[in-house]
């Protein structure tokens, strides 16, 4: 006959392994936390998109009105292989031929190396030194008045005059998925610069 221990009863063995049920609640739980984390993500690039654009546009009404007080001329670079943007600028008279206009590559540094290097220096403005788009945010296109068409590779300069007179250029930044866009223009006379939410192209007369 069995002895048994006073005041101790026999509990039953513990199941360690997870039933199917608590097996779909956890991944259920694990998806939605990965679900969380990648709209929170997004919401941090659309904040970097924003922002970049109304960096953007201050930096355009900042050169705009620069040429003018210092009479210099000054052009923005845009590199949209490497995702950056710079700031030079000339104390020398620099005209955009109107023969230009119907040539695509016209703005191209290897056509006018020679006259770009020695009419443009980078500006040692501490506020306007190079600057790469932050994470999430990419240059899509960049229109200017000259060119016939819209440049979504290389390099691409927009100009700005002492008296005031700026080039029309349309800049359009996305997102890593290409679904949100956002478009500043620097219109031509009287540096100002709009910013929209929106892809657009530019207007051609």
């Amino acid at each position: 006959m069995p002895i048994s221990t006073p005041g101790r009863l026999a509990l039953p063995k513990k199941n360690k392994g997870m039933t199917l049920i608590e097996l779909m609640v956890a991944m259920v739980i694990i998806g939605l936390m990965f679900a969380l984390a990648a709209t929170g993500l997004r919401s941090v690039f659309n904040v970097n998109l924003k922002n970049t654009s109304a960096h953007l546009a201050s930096t355009l009404r900042y050169l705009s009105n620069k040429a003018v007080t210092d009479h210099l001329y000054l052009r923005m670079v845009f590199d949209l292989d490497e995702q950056t943007y710079s700031v030079e600028e000339s104390a020398e008279p620099f005209v955009i031929s109107t023969e230009d206009m119907g040539d695509e590559n016209s703005n191209s540094p290897e056509k006018k190396e020679g006259e770009d290097k020695k009419a443009f220096a980078p500006t040692e403005e501490r506020m306007l030194q190079p600057a790469k788009l932050p994470s999430g945010v990419f240059f899509k296109d960049v229109s200017v008045s000259f060119l016939r068409d819209k440049k979504e590779k290389g390099l691409i300069y927009t100009y700005f005059f002492p008296d005031g007179y700026a080039i029309p250029t349309i800049i359009n930044l996305r997102d890593e998925d290409d679904e949100n866009h956002y478009s500043i223009e620097l219109l031509p006379l009287s540096g100002r610069v709009k910013v929209e939410s929106q892809y657009r192209e530019m207007e051609r007369k």
